[in-house]
């Protein structure tokens, strides 16, 4: 009896192993058709009253503005103590509508020494909002009025007596939604 009682509980085992197997490779396909219908960006970047103006050392301030308004590639030259850069660049909405402003920093300097400051600053005509480019992470701004532009500047202090780096760079996300959900990270 005991042996026809493990047989049978075998046989069970093997069967359902087999349906499990079965259900495991099923896959159903649903189509799902998306539709796309591009506009331009009605938040963009321009360049400040100061692009391309002088800097130090006989270096100019480096100011490059993407075809379509929708990068920018920005080249300062600090020095010790403190070092403002006002009107870099502006964001500028075209639109009709108000959108939501985060600035992500991705990467952050790596080579300025230990107790330097640098900050990327919004100005948007009434208030300052200090974005820290030695740490990772978002800065929330606030909503760009429809027609608005806001002056974009740079603050840096280096600490004099330190090594200063041949060449250090810091990258920016500029993230605008009509939404004033918070943005995800992209995969």
């Amino acid at each position: 009896m005991r042996s026809s009682l493990l047989r049978y509980y075998i046989i069970l085992l093997l069967l359902a192993s087999l349906v499990g197997v079965a259900f495991a490779s099923v896959f159903v396909y649903y189509p799902i058709e998306v539709s796309v219908s591009p506009v331009g960006p009605p938040v963009y970047f321009e360049a400040g009253a100061n692009a391309g103006g002088g800097d130090l050392a006989g270096n100019t301030i480096g100011v490059t503005v993407g075809s379509n308004g929708a990068s920018l590639n920005v080249t300062l030259h600090p020095t010790y103590q403190k070092t403002y850069y006002k009107g870099v660049a502006k964001i500028t909405n075209s639109d009709s509508n108000a959108y939501y402003i985060t600035v992500r920093v991705v990467s952050t300097f790596l080579s300025l020494p230990s107790g330097s400051v640098a900050l990327l600053r919004i100005y948007d005509g009434s208030s300052f909002y200090n974005v820290d480019l030695t740490s990772t992470g978002d800065t929330t701004i606030g909503q760009i009025s429809a027609g608005a532009s806001w002056r974009i500047d740079f603050y840096f202090y280096i600490p004099e007596g330190s090594t200063l780096p041949t060449s250090d760079s810091a990258s920016v996300q500029l993230i605008y939604s009509p939404s004033a959900e918070s943005p995800s990270s992209l995969p």
